[in-house]
């Protein structure tokens, strides 16, 4: 709890009564890996921090799951129209491996803000800290399989290494089948590239 204290004063100033009203307000979560964390069709009434492990958020289409985004540490957690409008998600929220997280009722969150005004730019922050994300992966859509994926490898190897298969597949819109052949063409021109490299 204190290291997330800690990350909200990163960005605002809190006196110590501020810190301790917030502690009161929140929660320190556990999590088992594939537990469904808000689920489509019911209301997404709380707001979540990632402390440690990692996560997704996930759309069903046509019977398909469709993988959107993946968090992990210091990232949030929530479907925000179903939390901001009190209406049933549209989302899914499933914890990929065991989870840590500070969790607060949103209603209860949003009162913090009435309390601490200040903290309202720490969410704002997160807040689009989490749109802008949302673009880069739009705009990421646009590009060819290979290189989404050799974008992710480079930013995001060590997600990749915790995350099945499956899921990474079902992030880039693609079949396992084909991510195992990208996956098998950037490894053979790695070997390829080395061997003609001189000594």
């Amino acid at each position: 709890m204190d290291m997330f204290i800690k990350f909200i004063r990163e960005s605002v100033f809190l006196t110590d009564e501020e810190a301790c009203l917030i502690r009161s307000k929140l929660q320190i979560r556990k999590y088992k890996k594939g537990t469904v964390l808000f689920k489509k069709g019911e209301v997404c009434d709380k707001v979540r921090f990632i402390n440690s492990g990692i996560s997704r958020t996930f759309s069903i289409e046509d019977g398909e799951e469709i993988t959107i985004v993946f968090e992990s540490s210091t990232d949030i957690l929530i479907d925000l129209y179903s939390a901001s409008n009190n209406t049933p998600a549209t989302l899914n929220g499933q914890a990929l491996s065991d989870l840590e997280c500070i969790e607060c009722l949103y209603e209860d969150w949003l009162k913090l803000y009435e309390q601490i005004p200040r903290l309202e730019r720490f969410g704002r922050l997160m807040t689009e800290k989490f749109f802008f994300q949302m673009l880069e992966l739009r705009e990421d859509e646009k590009k060819p399989l290979k290189r989404r994926y050799m974008e992710l490898l480079q930013h995001n190897n060590e997600l990749l290494l915790q995350v099945s298969q499956k899921h990474i597949a079902s992030f880039l819109r693609v079949q396992p089948e084909s991510l195992s052949r990208i996956k098998k063409e950037i490894f053979k021109n790695t070997v390829n590239n080395k061997k003609s490299t001189p000594c």
